[in-house]
């Protein structure tokens, strides 16, 4: 009985380490609108990840117009919008991606202009 119990919990155990950690993948920009950037080329360069691929950041110093909203999307439902037109041009946003499930999903920036880059993330 207690090498059954032993065997249960063991199991158990692997199973929600394997499920605590999640890895997140930034993949290839899908349709954007132009928004007006800061010494870079491409709009995707405002998104960066830390090295364990848990948080997702956005640069909005980079962006020449106020950022007002960063929303989330999965399959075409919005998941989480936040007003962001009250925190200074050079904030670093950061997205903890360890609370979200397993998906695939859009990030959203917008403008106060109402222009948006938007970033595929991958969480598995």
């Amino acid at each position: 009985m207690r090498t059954l119990m032993f065997s249960i919990m063991l199991i158990l155990s692997i199973g929600f380490t394997a499920s605590a950690h999640q890895s997140t993948v930034l993949h290839t920009d899908p349709p954007t609108t132009t928004i007006k950037l800061k010494d870079i080329d491409s709009p995707s360069k405002i998104f960066f990840q830390d090295e364990d691929n848990t948080t997702v950041y956005i640069d909005f110093s980079l962006v020449l117009e106020p950022i007002a909203e960063v929303n989330i999307h999965k399959a075409g439902s919005l998941m989480m919008e936040d007003d962001v037109s009250d925190l200074p041009s050079d904030t670093i946003y950061e997205l903890n991606l360890e609370i979200i499930r397993t998906g695939v999903y859009i990030l959203e920036v917008v403008t106060a202009d109402g222009e948006s880059v938007l970033k595929e993330i991958i969480v598995e």
